[in-house]
């Protein structure tokens, strides 16, 4: 399953999966439930927890799940959203929205109770810094990077897997490999 937006990354990562032999299941946001279609996209309300629990239940059996909302620069935002309504709060909305798609995944993933559950991995992109030359982070996604660490602790049958790609470099996440 991979958890994203309807955004390059996404996509990518969808696509190349789906080109390994691997049912994909794209988890998007919207302003409520819909379930899984014939395209293998379904949709929740990033606000509602027990959206999460039931997409997870529809979605079946699953090897991994991918949190994508740290990845790319558009803020998460419902599918369905009004194109008006973009720019306000983008920067608490991200933050908020990012965090809570996580938090509500993770929960949810530790609610299933499968005997042997499918691996977490969060995908950021700038949101920590790594080498000698300093540069800046992305602030709207470091929390997924904080909250990612907490999951692997106290969630170690996730086997939380954190993965922060290079911002400069485009169409990364395609070429993640998630085996």
């Amino acid at each position: 399953m991979v958890v994203g937006g309807r955004d390059d990354f996404t996509r990518g990562l969808s696509a190349r999966l789906t080109a390994r032999g691997r049912r994909t299941i794209v988890l998007e946001l919207g302003r409520s439930y819909r379930p899984l279609d014939a395209s293998g996209h379904m949709a929740v309300d990033a606000s509602d927890p027990e959206q999460f629990r039931r997409a997870l239940a529809d979605a079946g059996t699953l090897q991994g799940v991918v949190h994508m909302f740290g990845v790319g620069g558009a803020v998460p935002v419902p599918a369905d959203a009004d194109p008006a309504d973009a720019g306000v709060g983008s920067v608490s909305r991200s933050l908020r929205t990012g965090s809570e798609t996580l938090l509500y995944l993770a929960q949810a993933l530790g609610a299933a109770e499968a005997d042997n559950p499918p691996r977490l991995w969060v995908l950021t992109s700038g949101a920590v810094a790594v080498g000698d030359a300093p540069r800046p982070i992305e602030f709207t996604k470091a929390p997924l990077w904080g909250l990612g660490r907490t999951i692997a602790v106290e969630h170690a049958d996730l086997r939380c897997t954190l993965v922060d790609l290079d911002p400069r470099k485009k169409g990364v996440a395609a070429s993640v490999d998630l085996a």
